[in-house]
């Protein structure tokens, strides 16, 4: 990484940097500001380090960030463990709707056919009813003189209701 990118992406590895090197303190980030020569500088102050060392071990971190800047740290196992945590709910939440689709489907087709069922059997009533009364004749009388009765009863003129 360049010193150019560095001080691009300094905002972003700020946080890395002081897990790296604790030795640095708050006023030696805001020293660095984006500056790798300064975070060289003050590496080799804290740490006693030779030049050569300090710019190798700063090499090594910053090669750590993949894809420009994507550390492999603390902070990207958070953000990793958050992206994972957010791609298992969504892939749940995916099943979740095809389970109630699939349910829903399932559902709709018992009650088209249960409605088709319905309306057949309600065609064949009449159909039914006529072969009944011409293969029993006098008990079909019998029942309908049995159901007039009945309702006869039920709605006679001078019936009281009772409250």
């Amino acid at each position: 990484m360049n010193a150019d990118v560095f001080a691009e992406k300094w905002e972003q590895i700020r946080d890395e940097v002081q897990e790296q090197w604790s030795r640095l303190t708050d006023a030696d980030l805001k020293e660095i500001q984006g500056q790798m020569s300064r975070l060289v500088r003050l590496l080799q102050e804290r740490y006693d380090y030779s030049r050569e060392r300090v710019e190798r071990e700063v090499g090594s971190f910053l090669a750590r960030f993949d894809n420009g800047f994507k550390p492999t740290g603390t902070l990207s196992k958070a953000t990793d463990m958050i992206s994972e945590t957010v791609a298992g709910t969504s892939a749940k939440a995916r099943e979740a709707a095809a389970t109630v689709r699939e349910t829903m489907e399932e559902a709709s087709t018992q009650v088209r056919e249960t409605t088709d069922t319905l309306r057949n059997t309600a065609q064949d009533v009449p159909a039914q009813a006529r072969e009944t009364v011409s293969a029993y004749p006098w008990q079909a009388i019998v029942a309908a003189l049995f159901l007039g009765f009945i309702v006869g009863l039920l709605f006679q003129p001078g019936r009281r209701k009772d409250s």
